[in-house]
């Protein structure tokens, strides 16, 4: 229990601003004691069962911890409470260090516009998401930020709060930060034989219930009661799903009068792992129909190579063994007109109709050190895109 306490203690709480402006709401409306409230507890997601539930008045900078299956009673007069220390807005980050992605959770204590940012220690922005939320938790995915340590930087209504996130990510994505779907509050479970377990509360208080399930799956809830409710916690799966869709058209069927290149029709599409790019063994694979086009359904949020072939086709050229592994040039589009290929990295001969090549390491020149296993892409939600096959070399 004190494992769990000190956890929370860490990592919870609300600025002095916030809990004297809490205060004052309840001496305006003059409440000076609550009504007795029951407050259970349920979950959904990958595990549909509470172990345990700390519950933190952030008003009163009180808390307590009891069972899942007990019932919180919410009441005028109880001694029974551990003092919560904490004076800092609650903000996490998990898993911290970060490997490919985390999750980032905060509480907003008032509707407004909130801006996510993430800095390096040179003070560079990183990646920024800016939007209006309404008042609660919420829930942020950070995904692309390779390794390194940075300031996440959360700028709400009326205060800003930081944190550090660590990075170990090895492959050089795109940094991105998304909001998620937060959670919700039903009404009281209709079950009553569960232990009572009573808690001080004056009405307005603002609570904050975390909820554990096992030894991995943690999920919070910020919540102002005004009656009998259950808290229903979602315990998901870190691993979020998504539609890709592709088209794949033909660099060497190009021709002034029709430049975007013939639609392939029974092209091979292989999604490798970034860190085991083997195309005998992908994560994801399909053929496209007749209208050259390809959906991948429930594609996890990662990022991948795809690698793509028809015959004697595909969109890696100049080919060869490096390290035991097939790599070549990855084709981005092509080349439409000599202007194209005068503000391009490109390799001597060029012409319009030629395949545009990716320059890898951006180092302006295209050399063996450019090639690899596919084009690269990061899933983050859903994703369309368009690649090129050929077989110039």
């Amino acid at each position: 229990m004190n494992k769990l306490y000190n956890y929370l203690k860490n990592r919870l709480g609300v600025t002095q601003k916030i809990l004297t402006s809490l205060l004052l709401s309840i001496v305006f409306y003059g409440v000076t004691q609550a009504q007795d409230y029951k407050i259970t507890f349920s979950a959904s997601g990958e595990s549909t069962t509470v172990d345990s539930v700390q519950v933190l008045n952030i008003t009163q900078a009180k808390s307590i911890s009891l069972k899942g299956t007990d019932t919180l009673n919410l009441v005028q007069d109880i001694t029974r409470i551990s003092d919560f220390g904490a004076n800092k807005n609650f903000i996490r980050i998990y898993p911290n260090p970060m490997t490919r992605n985390a999750k980032l959770e905060f509480v907003l204590m008032q509707s407004g516009e909130v801006v996510v940012q993430i800095f390096d220690l040179d003070g560079k922005l990183v990646a920024i998401n800016k939007q209006n939320l309404e008042a609660g938790k919420s829930i942020y995915y950070i995904s692309g930020v390779k390794s390194g340590t940075y300031l996440v930087k959360i700028q709400l209504p009326n205060e800003e709060l930081s944190t550090k996130l660590i990075s170990t990510n090895r492959n050089n994505g795109v940094p991105k930060i998304h909001q998620l779907t937060t959670n919700f509050v039903t009404n009281l479970k209709s079950a009553t034989s569960e232990q009572l377990v009573e808690m001080q509360y004056n009405e307005g208080d603002s609570l904050i219930f975390t909820g554990f399930s096992g030894s991995e799956l943690v999920d919070i809830i910020g919540y102002v009661p005004t009656g009998d409710a259950n808290i229903e916690f979602n315990f998901e799966s870190q691993i979020i799903m998504h539609e890709f869709i592709l088209f794949v058209r033909d660099v060497d069927s190009w021709t002034p009068i029709d430049p975007e290149g013939a639609l392939v029709v029974g092209a091979s599409v292989k999604l490798l792992d970034i860190d085991n790019p083997d195309k005998a063994i992908p994560l994801y694979e399909g053929v496209t129909d007749s209208n050259g086009k390809l959906v991948i359904n429930n594609v996890s949020e990662e990022i991948y190579f795809v690698y793509i072939e028809k015959e004697e086709k595909s969109n890696i050229i100049a080919k060869e063994i490096i390290n035991g592994k097939e790599v070549g040039f990855a084709i981005s589009a092509i080349f439409l007109n000599q202007a194209e290929i005068e503000q391009s990295v490109t390799l001597p001969g060029t012409v319009p109709g030629d395949p545009k090549l990716i320059d890898v390491n951006g180092d302006g020149i295209l050399n063996r050190n450019d090639k690899t296993f596919g084009n690269r892409v990061t899933i983050i939600g859903p994703v369309e895109h368009t690649y090129f096959i050929s077989e110039k070399n």
